[in-house]
């Protein structure tokens, strides 16, 4: 299928429309880097859009909570601005029906994919856009590589998961001009095009590498499935090695 590879940027100029999942944007705000997509979005002449579901949970629900309060006004300010464009997903439970029936346990459908993440999927497949930001490795390997989100499955549930193909081949076939990238790959692009270079100081031994090291392991931790292998390989790619 589509198996997800280190690369320096996986952000083409070609593109006109990238649409984010909540995930990658709690990533950002979380390590204090929600500040490198307006200008990625200069970099990439393009519109970067959310869907109302989404918004709903970066922003609506979190202002209900005192935690969150903070990181929903930083998603706001960003909406506010034009940096973020809030978009409406069209027949998104339509999408979820097949890939939350996709695989089953024991004979039961299993519920592995959120509102969310589907209105992004949707409306990408919808508006011609190349381009999803998804986080969460099970939504991703169900668009990349069925396959192997099979075999994770087995193995951490230790059940004999089954595929019903024909939805598998159907999604397939809906996402088949899909790339989904993570927030690793958007700190990875704004490490590339310096954006981050504020942080880089003389008085910080290899502060370069580790700024890459630091910022990658970060949004690592705070829900972005990327490998201790894959940050190296991005590290040693954005550093030249």
């Amino acid at each position: 299928m589509k198996p997800a590879k280190a690369s320096k940027s996986k952000i083409a100029s070609s593109d006109k429309i990238i649409v984010f999942d909540s995930g990658p944007i709690i990533s950002l705000t979380t390590n204090n880097l929600l500040f490198i997509l307006e200008p990625l979005k200069k970099k990439f002449r393009g519109r970067f859009c959310i869907t109302e579901e989404v918004k709903n949970e970066l922003v609506t629900k979190p202002l209900t909570i005192k935690k969150f309060e903070f990181e929903a006004l930083q998603v706001m300010r960003l909406i506010e601005e034009g940096t973020l464009e809030v978009v409406n997903a069209e027949d998104t439970l339509k999408l979820m029906a097949i890939t939350n029936s996709s695989f089953t346990c024991k004979n039961h459908p299993m519920r592995l994919t959120q509102i969310g993440e589907i209105s992004t999927i949707k409306y990408a497949i919808d508006n011609n856009a190349q381009t999803v930001v998804i986080d969460e490795r099970t939504t991703r390997l169900m668009v990349e590589d069925p396959e192997s989100l099979l075999r994770v499955l087995r193995k951490k549930l230790n059940c004999n998961v089954q595929t019903d193909n024909k939805r598998i081949n159907d999604l397939s076939e809906l996402t088949k001009n899909l790339k989904v990238i993570r927030s690793s790959e958007l700190v990875a692009a704004a490490y590339a095009l310096r954006i981050m270079d504020k942080f880089k100081t003389n008085k910080i031994a290899n502060s370069s590498e580790r700024l890459i090291d630091g910022t990658l392991w970060g949004v690592k931790l705070n829900g972005c499935s990327i490998t201790e292998e894959e940050i190296t390989e991005i590290s040693e790619i954005v550093n030249g090695k």
